[in-house]
């Protein structure tokens, strides 16, 4: 029994590693990868942690506007007064300047009338929106950059397994060109030829492999995680005109892109900070209250000590005037408009180049749009020269070598196919980018 019982033990621990060494690879798509990325990547976690931070200094400029309360207090353990001359009953007599020996103030004030810190907030909250604005953006310029790295690792796949199949076909056609010759019914120059093809298409596979191990470790590196050999699956997207049209949509949306409307938000800053220079030769009123207790010590046999805390308070309003401060406020009002002006013109030639990004975009797009589609005709072309090739060689009218042409000519129409969908999502990408499309999505 006790037998029986370790054999199953060591069975059961046998088929747990078997079952653990044949679990399959975990596969990545684009979403999953992106989503890795949006969590892991240093430079999306970084701009996440400004956008926090510009947050909470927009909860700073709210300060100055609300109530402000401090409590202080002192203690002397010894002193003498300070003696003060005063004339009493004719006679100059020396006072001393009574000094508490324990104070404890509580002081509280709140602004009624403070325009300048109020334009300071309303320009505060468009520097927020403008960072968040401006971080989100390049957030979505990173994620576009793992698209098109993701997209690399697909198009190096497919040629490598256009260069696969190309190598296996002209080992197929080596081993018959040999037999042809030793027949004598082909030549020693058809298999050089065959040679030479065979030595180019397997350099053309260490190409490849090695594009693949660079691609993703460009990948792994930007989701910051060590490649363990993941699945990465998935399709390039078919070219298509019908995205031209979906993305003309956002043309007249293009002053919404994130990063301009940053910009604009920037602009609108500067006019509330200007406002707030302005502000300042508007008065400022506070009301204020403070309570005090207080207890004098032993230190002068005309000041009589106090056993208990005495108290006393005070209310009311403070008014402060800028009426002189140097010209500050002239040389910041002037300085303000001239940044006023320079954004400006920053969002007009951001907006500029934005639309000739996105003509220029929209043209490499057509254009590869119809260069697929040629590779499309040449694939089709290709596949019926090989179908009539070989209906020629078992009517005898053909070669193995006219054969040979049109399966070279197939593939490279099939690598060109690859290259003409990476190219345009590519470009989809930078059109994307060009009217921020992708940050809406």
């Amino acid at each position: 029994m006790k037998k029986i019982i370790i054999i199953s033990i060591v069975f059961w621990g046998i088929s747990s590693i078997v079952q653990a060494q044949n679990k399959p690879v975990q596969e990545l798509n684009l979403k999953t990868i992106l989503r890795i990325a949006y969590r892991n990547n240093f430079t999306i976690q970084k701009l996440k942690f400004l956008n926090s931070a510009s947050n909470w200094e927009n909860a700073l400029s709210w300060s100055p506007l609300l109530p402000q309360v401090s409590i202080n207090g002192d203690y002397f353990f010894n002193m003498i007064y300070p003696q003060v001359g005063v004339i009493f009953g004719g006679e100059t007599i020396l006072f001393p300047e009574a000094v508490p020996q324990a104070t404890l103030n509580l002081e509280a004030s709140m602004p009624i009338l403070n325009l300048p810190d109020f334009e300071n907030h309303v320009s505060e909250s468009w520097m927020n929106k403008s960072s968040n604005n401006t971080n989100q953006y390049q957030i979505c310029l990173m994620l576009e950059k793992i698209k098109a790295l993701y997209y690399e690792v697909l198009a190096s796949k497919a040629f490598l397994k256009v260069a696969i199949q190309d190598i296996k076909t002209l080992q197929k056609h080596l081993t018959i060109a040999k037999i042809s010759q030793k027949v004598g019914e082909g030549t020693r120059f058809d298999v050089l030829r065959i040679k030479a093809k065979l030595e180019n298409a397997l350099a053309q596979k260490v190409l490849d492999q090695n594009a693949i191990v660079i691609d993703r470790q460009e990948l792994f590196d930007v989701l910051e995680l060590p490649d363990k050999g993941e699945q990465i699956e998935g399709k390039l997207p078919t070219p298509n005109k019908m995205e031209i049209i979906k993305i003309k949509k956002w043309k007249m949306k293009i002053k919404h892109r994130e990063d301009i409307e940053g910009q604009i938000e920037i602009k609108q800053a500067l006019h509330a900070k200007l406002l707030a220079d302005e502000m300042q030769w508007v008065p400022q009123i506070d009301v204020f209250g403070v309570r005090q207790f207080y207890k004098y010590g032993n230190y002068s046999p005309l000041i009589l000590p106090n056993a208990q805390f005495q108290n006393d308070y005070s209310v009311g309003v403070e008014l402060t005037w800028n009426v002189l401060n140097g010209g500050r406020n002239i040389f910041e009002a002037n300085r303000l408009k001239n940044l006023y002006q320079a954004q400006k013109a920053t969002i007009k030639n951001l907006i500029v180049n934005a639309q000739e990004n996105q003509l220029e975009w929209e043209r490499q797009y057509v254009y590869d749009v119809k260069f697929y589609r040629a590779q499309l005709k040449n694939i089709a072309t290709s596949k019926e020269s090989v179908r009539l090739a070989l209906m020629d060689i078992k009517t005898g009218e053909g070669t193995q070598i006219d054969l040979l042409d049109a399966e070279t000519d197939l593939f490279q129409a099939q690598a060109g196919a690859v290259e003409a969908k990476l190219d345009a999502a590519e470009s989809l990408i930078h059109l994307e980018i060009a009217v921020g499309k992708f940050s809406k999505d």
